[in-house]
């Protein structure tokens, strides 16, 4: 009982804390995202994060945002985790009409809990971001200018509940998530310190306890450098795995 009091409460803190942003217009958006994550470990202590995404537009006819990271985890217990890597991040722009590039350094570290039926996950993150910066030169095209940087940290809470025994083949089971994040150092790329919030309500399937497959309903709220705040109402597919490529012995 105490520890569902507690899930409760850090996911209602995390949720109230991260709408509770001023914002005298709030612009409404919908989109697709399709989402691939993927670990690969080599043994005990070693293996390699992957993470491709693609982020389209609300009728699916222009992937807004593409999305490629990379990292080298190492895990010092069983529930632990630590990675650094490397991300590339290129964003449609409406105005210059093309994508702006975002190479990203990230490190981050990672604790899983189990809570009886339920597993709970515990990420942070911090992000350097360069970001390439573009301006419209005298022919109306765009020139490159410059490249905005600055710190983003970010905390992840996932947590699992089985719907079906965990001991079967393919288990079903519900994935309640959300992400905070805030800008570090960013002055140039978002001067806000509340920068945005994923929430996510996912229906998955653990196949044969190495691949998920998931389909939910995520809300973005974003807090931008300018302008009104965005409410992003987000169809989300995602395929999780883990696989062990350790040789037998």
């Amino acid at each position: 009982m105490k520890n569902i009091k507690l899930i409760a409460s850090i996911i209602g803190l995390i949720i109230f804390g991260a709408q509770a942003v001023p914002a005298q217009n709030i612009i409404q958006q919908r989109a697709q995202w399709f989402t691939y994550f993927g670990q690969y470990k080599f043994n005990t202590k070693w293996g390699i994060h992957t993470d491709i995404q693609f982020r389209t537009d609300e009728k699916a006819l222009r992937v807004n945002q593409n999305l490629v990271r990379v990292g080298i985890q190492y895990y010092p217990t069983k529930q632990t985790s630590i990675t650094l890597g490397v991300a590339h991040t290129p964003s449609f722009n409406k105005t210059l009409g093309i994508y702006v590039p975002e190479n990203r350094i990230w490190e981050q570290f990672i604790y899983n809990q189990n809570i009886k039926a339920a597993t709970m996950t515990h990420r942070v993150r911090l992000e350097q971001r360069f970001i390439h910066k573009y301006a419209l030169n005298s022919s109306k095209e765009a020139e490159r200018c410059g490249t905005n940087t600055g710190q983003r940290l970010r905390y992840f809470n996932r947590t699992l509940f089985n719907l079906t025994p965990k001991d079967k083949k393919n288990v079903l089971y519900l994935a309640l998530q959300d992400e905070v994040f805030f800008n570090i150092s960013a002055k140039n790329i978002n001067p806000n310190f509340f920068d945005q919030n994923r929430l996510l309500l996912a229906v998955g399937v653990w196949y044969d306890h190495h691949t998920r497959l998931e389909l939910g309903y995520m809300n973005q709220y974003i807090h931008p450098k300018s302008g009104d705040d965005i409410d992003n109402h987000i169809v989300h597919l995602s395929i999780l795995q883990v696989l062990n490529f350790a040789p037998t012995k």
